[in-house]
């Protein structure tokens, strides 16, 4: 539809073109050639009609791209909204709750700094947002991006500070400041290959 409604704009300006300039589009005249006959400029009805209906074609496919765009969200909508029991891959669907599960858990705090140390070993200080619920021993989530990246172990709480302990290893990708904390969700299942986006 849109490409009909650009093809049918081009060739309107195609004809107005050749109203306004006679000399356009044409075939060559050569000398051998008959004269071209005389030729009659357009009125201002006729110009004033092209210019409309080259308005008018705009103005439709402008609509048919505004339509063809909200068809593509509303099908996004829908999507998401489908009831997951209609997925169906089972696995797919348990990482889809799970990251859900992910996102919306409550934040309890977050990391302020990542030490590795070769006399202490590694840990994180942290700022606990979420006091009353956390406390030495709760286990932490760290939330990165939507993902999981591992797993802290509250050590100690004093009025200068929180420390937490790895549970799990940070190999690769290490906490940083600002990684979000959260208490464990209750997971469908284990899935592996949980990674988030650096």
């Amino acid at each position: 539809e849109l490409a009909r409604l650009e093809l049918e704009k081009e060739k309107l300006e195609v004809e107005k073109l050749r109203l306004t300039n006679p000399q356009a589009g044409g075939p060559a005249v050569t000398q051998a050639s008959t004269p071209a006959p005389s030729y009659a400029a357009p009125s201002p009805s006729e110009l004033a009609e092209a210019n409309a209906k080259i308005q008018e074609l705009e103005e439709e496919k402008q609509k048919a791209e505004r339509d063809s765009s909200l068809k593509d969200q509303e099908a996004g909508l829908l999507a998401n909204r489908l009831p997951k029991t209609t997925t169906p891959d089972r696995a797919a669907d348990k990482v889809s709750r799970r990251m859900a599960m992910i996102q919306q858990a409550t934040l309890m705090g977050r990391v302020t700094e990542w030490v590795d140390s070769p006399d202490a070993g590694s840990f994180a200080t942290v700022e606990i947002t979420s006091p009353e619920n956390v406390q030495a021993g709760t286990e932490l989530l760290i939330r990165r991006n939507g993902g999981i990246l591992g797993k802290l172990r509250v050590d100690q709480i004093t009025p200068d500070g929180t420390i937490a302990n790895p549970v799990t290893k940070f190999a690769g990708v290490k906490p940083v400041q600002g990684d979000e904390l959260i208490l464990e969700p209750p997971f469908v299942g284990p899935i592996d290959g949980d990674t988030p986006d650096h």
